[in-house]
Formats: C-alpha cells, structure tokens, sequence
C-alpha cells in the first residue's frame, strides 16, 4: 500500500508541475502575442497616417517632407473628382524620412481640402513601405469645425499591409476622427500644422489574432515630425482575459521610441517606423 501511495504522489506531483508549466507557458505566449501586435499596430498606424500626410503635402504641391529626386507629383485637374498622383518609381526611393518607398499613391478628391463635405479619398497601386505593400482605401470628409473653431475631418481606413518576406498580412480597419488645432490660418506652410486624432481601430496580425485598439489620450500629429509624437492607444485581444495592453507614444518629443505596457504591467520600448 505504501508502494502505492507513493507512485500515486509522484502521479499527481508529476500532473501538477505539467499543469501549471503549461498555464505558464500559455500565459507567456499570450503576452507575446501582445508584443508581437504592438509592433504591427505600430507600423500599420504610421504607414496610413504617412499616406495622409503625403497626401495632404501633395495636394498643396509639395513634397518637402518625404519626396526625393525619384518622386513625380501629377495634377488632373479635368477629371470628376480631380485626382493626384505621387509616383515613387518601381524601384526603392530613399526618402527624406530615411524609409524607402515605391509605386503609386492616388489621391482623389471633390473640393478644397478646408471645404465642408470635401472628400478625399487615397488608394494604392505597388505601393510599397520599406518593402511591405500598403493596400486599402484611405477616406478624409471635412466635417466644418468644432465649437472652438478648429477644422474637423472624419476618417476611415479599411487596409491592409503585407509584410516582407513572406511574414502575413496586417488588417487595419480604422474609424477616426482628425481636428486641426494648429496651422489651419497659415494654408501655404504644412509643417506648423498639429493634427489630434481620436477614434478606434480593429487590427488583426498576421496569426489571425484580432484586436481592438481605442485611443485613451488623442494621438498628436505634427507635420514637421515622421512619427506620433504623444498619446496612447489600449488594445485588447478578442477572446482573452489578461485585460488590455497599451501604446505610449511619448509627451511631444520628435522621437522614434514609443512605450508598451503589457497586462501584466510589464513595460518595454520599441522602435516607430
């Protein structure tokens, strides 16, 4: 009996180490999966929010921000609605954001951008960022201004981008809302205009993990920096229980670093690009 018992023991020890190495291990591959979408979030906001931008310079006429020798920037005004084209070439064109950028932006649009109703609508042909491919459609519609006078835009984003290499595909699905706090009285100078953005996102990696991300603190958006300069957004995965994650972008500072912190509380930096 005693040889029973012991055998039993060793039994159920041996069942509950496994047991709770596999809770463990679970654990840790849902908080790396957190991680991973941190970085995919990260890269799929900063390649809409820069075809926004370039869009935006392009339809005033300048490309300062971005545009090297190898970019043309074609007006068609003639046609329902009028239509701007920024062609990067079918080769990588190093741009002054130091990312490397080819095919086409296109960019149509009914009225003035400081119209009401005016929409502006962006898609993509071969386009590519740092060799991922950016596909979707990008919609701007000038909603007038707040109570405090600032101009407003509703945007929406339903995109995708395939990672280099064979590594899947990012799904952005984006309902924002943009308000011009700064530069709107000075139209012929783009880079003292300050963008906040609020709004909601749903993400899913390339695993085909979904996530939904809101905007805690309004995403700050100036044009004479490449990468969001403040704000946080919270992310939560569909299904899971370990809560939610977030991305800091920062107090203001022109900078590549943005901070997550995990639902353990666990906090880590990653590179903007």
């Amino acid at each position: 009996m005693k040889k029973v018992s012991l055998v039993l023991m060793m039994v159920a020890a041996a069942a509950t180490t496994f047991l709770a190495s596999c809770k463990k291990d679970k654990v840790e591959e849902d908080y790396t999966t957190e991680k991973e979408m941190s970085e995919h979030m990260a890269l799929s906001e900063a390649n809409y929010t820069d075809a926004g931008n370039i869009a935006d310079e392009a339809s005033e006429g300048d490309l300062s921000s971005y545009k090297t020798g190898c970019a043309t920037v074609t007006h068609d005004s003639t046609s329902t609605p009028r239509k701007i084209t920024v062609d990067f070439g079918t080769t990588n064109c190093l741009c002054n954001d130091n990312k490397t950028r080819r095919g086409k932006i296109i960019v149509t649009y009914t009225g003035r951008y400081r119209d009401l109703g005016t929409v502006i609508t962006t898609t993509f042909d071969n386009y590519f960022v740092d060799d991922n491919e950016v596909k979707g459609t990008r919609t701007v519609t000038n909603s007038g201004t707040n109570p405090q006078g600032q101009p407003t835009f509703n945007i929406s984003v339903n995109g995708s981008v395939i990672l280099s290499g064979g590594r899947g595909t990012i799904t952005h699905i984006a309902s924002r809302t943009r308000t011009w706090i700064a530069g709107f009285n000075t139209p012929r100078n783009l880079q003292d205009d300050v963008y906040l953005i609020d709004g909601s996102t749903t993400t899913v990696g390339p695993k085909g993990d979904e996530f939904t991300c809101t905007i805690r603190t309004s995403l700050r958006v100036e044009f004479s920096c490449h990468n969001i300069v403040s704000g946080i957004i919270d992310y939560v995965r569909k299904g899971s229980r370990n809560g939610s994650a977030s991305i800091n972008y920062g107090t203001g500072a022109c900078d590549r670093v943005a901070t997550v912190t995990l639902p353990n509380g666990r906090d880590f930096n990653i590179l903007l690009r």
